[in-house]
């Protein structure tokens, strides 16, 4: 651990990226009192979200919004699968 001392850069971390990490009910689990970990069982209704698929996603729009700014630069063209986003059947 480690002081963030930048004020702005201290919002984001809260924010986007450990609100995000908290939102997650997909790939997420719960430390039990014994010491185990439980997947949550999400409520019918709300949307499943994978933490790590949304990072993706968000750094591949900023990647492509970075190249739209350069005129389509294509000098470091994005290499990665995108995969679905997850759903959550309800029975």
């Amino acid at each position: 651990m480690f002081p963030v001392e930048d004020g702005v850069l201290r919002d984001r971390i809260i924010n986007e990226v450990l609100a995000l990490s908290l939102a997650d009910n997909t790939k997420s689990r719960l430390l039990q009192s014994d010491g185990s970990y439980s997947r949550p069982v999400p409520e019918k209704g709300i949307e499943a979200r994978a933490s790590q698929q949304e990072f993706m996603d968000r750094s591949i729009e900023l990647k492509k919004s970075t190249l739209d700014s350069t005129e389509n630069d294509l000098s470091s063209p994005i290499k990665m699968k995108v995969r679905r986003k997850p759903t959550i059947q309800s029975t």
